[in-house]
């Protein structure tokens, strides 16, 4: 073993061991082999004997080298223990100070649901402000559908009764027989109301469920199946209507209002022609163009749809080129979402395919010298240049648009060497970083992740049998589910630490 080796110069000593010898710094090794049992024990024999030689001459030594040779030991010891003690208070300070930020929230989470359960109330049904406003061409013994005051007027004891139509269960026609037969059943008290009840109709049942009669259900029958069959189709067309009216309301409600767009004029617009939109209208395919104007970005589709982005609203703004993919991309994680058709949408994405994913390869061989094969390839080739290079000259464009108008906007590019597979969804897709997120843009649905709202990772399973292992990243905000990507690979693992502490 080698203590120190020292070179002896003119100038003086110079001290050629860097390495320090305490016991962080030292490393050993054990051999298992079979074949060196014999040696090990005659080696552990030596380091015996020479352990006791020692001992024997410590123990001979003047008191005083005892003491430093203690005290050098002591204080190795020492600075491990200061080391140890140093984390533990460290994480202690930051648990309470994490314990007090999170105290702080959930005291105004409580304030705000407080003040939204006061102002939440059940609003009281009015199909009709009086019985003049009936309509009148509605006979005796009839089931009357009204379709604009949204509701059914039931026949009791021959006196017309109208019923609104969000406090309708659902409605039966059975196969008749002699005679045709409707059944309608409704919201009661004591009864499970289901996902499908409207919130409104929910607080009515609560409220009124102490001390009011709730009828349950009423089967109607006829001889004529015609007009009982009419009423069935329009009761059920209505509660439908009123089902995606409620449900729209619902997306709408949380909305922030946009800024309108204002065009630019008298000067070259940034332009893309030709582009896909995800999420899409109505479930079609949809295509257009997309244009870079004043204060936000405007999509024209074919058929007339207009989608408009505001710079104030983009948080995360990410190029994409084509390298292993399909398909070249723009996207835009936005702060407040909005309605793309009926749904409410807080991803934006626009691409075009550089290799029609349902093309169909030919089953019989190819050489690699076939002529028609290397075209293609160069072509190909040819073609994800050309289109990076345009997507990449549009972003730059739409950067010094925005930066003109008093706007801060940049796009990110995915670093590919960090990026690893994973589970985030349903399926296994390339995760790639970018310098404010972790996302997957190629697959839907799309998977965006802000670092700046990350709490903290955790890592599940693992372990040294398995070969995958689970990531979960905590939202700051509790209210929401925190992030999870499964069946990552082991050999991702280091990387994927490093990048954090990075």
């Amino acid at each position: 073993m080698i203590g120190d080796m020292v070179a002896i110069t003119d100038k003086g000593a110079d001290i050629m061991t860097k390495f320090g010898r305490d016991k962080n710094d030292v490393s050993y090794t054990i051999n298992e082999d079979d074949d060196d049992d014999e040696e090990d024990a005659s080696d552990d024999d030596a380091d015996a004997k020479l352990a006791k030689k020692i001992a024997r001459d410590e123990e001979a030594a003047p008191s005083g080298g005892r003491r430093s040779g203690r005290l050098a030991a002591n204080a190795s010891a020492g600075m491990d223990t200061e080391g140890a003690a140093e984390r533990e208070r460290k994480q202690i300070e930051l648990m309470a100070r994490k314990n007090e930020e999170r105290l702080r929230e959930l005291a105004r989470s409580s304030k705000k649901k407080g003040g939204d359960s006061k102002t939440k109330k059940a609003e009281e049904l009015e199909a009709y402000r009086n019985t003049k406003s009936l309509p009148d061409n509605v006979l005796p013994n009839q089931v009357k559908v009204d379709m604009a005051n949204q509701c059914v007027i039931l026949p009791i004891c021959g006196n017309p009764v109208p019923f609104h139509i969000s406090t309708i269960k659902n409605v039966v026609l059975p196969d008749p027989d002699s005679a045709s037969y409707l059944r309608i059943n409704f919201y009661t008290a004591g009864l499970a109301v289901g996902k499908d009840c409207p919130e409104n109709t929910v607080k009515l049942v609560q409220k009124y469920a102490p001390y009011a009669t709730f009828i349950r259900e009423m089967t109607f029958r006829s001889l004529d199946s015609h007009s009982l069959t009419t009423a069935f189709r329009q009761i059920s067309e209505l509660r439908k209507r009123a089902r995606m009216k409620e449900l729209q309301d619902q997306e709408e409600a949380n909305l922030v209002k946009q800024d309108k767009l204002v065009r630019t004029k008298n000067e070259r617009v940034p332009r893309l022609a030709d582009l896909t939109m995800r999420p899409v209208f109505a479930g079609r395919k949809t295509q257009g163009n997309l244009e870079s104007h004043t204060n936000g970005l405007r999509f024209i589709s074919t058929r007339g749809e207009i989608v408009d982005v505001m710079y104030s609203n983009i948080k995360h703004a990410i190029f994409q080129p084509c390298e292993t993919e399909i398909m070249v991309l723009i996207h835009f994680h936005l702060r407040n979402p909005i309605m793309v058709g009926k749904k409410k949408q807080q991803d934006l994405q626009f691409f075009t395919e550089v290799i029609d994913a349902s093309q169909v390869v030919d089953a019989g061989k190819r050489s690699m010298y076939d002529p028609d094969e290397m075209d293609g390839e160069q072509r190909e080739r040819q073609l994800k240049k050309r289109l990076n290079e345009a997507f990449k000259d549009f972003a730059k464009k739409v950067e010094t648009v925005a930066r003109k108008n008093g706007y801060s906007l940049e796009f990110d590019i995915p670093y590919r060497d960090l990026g690893f597979m994973g589970n985030p969804k349903k399926e296994m897709v390339a995760i790639t970083p970018t310098l404010n997120c972790l996302c997957n843009l190629t697959e839907t649905p799309f998977f965006v992740v802000d670092l700046s709202m990350v709490d903290h990772v955790h890592f599940e399973r693992v372990t040294f049998m398995s070969k995958a292992f689970d990531m979960v990243m905590i939202n700051k905000d509790f209210t929401k589910q925190p992030w999870r990507i499964d069946m990552i690979p082991n050999e991702d693992k280091d990387s994927i630490q490093v990048t954090a502490v990075m």
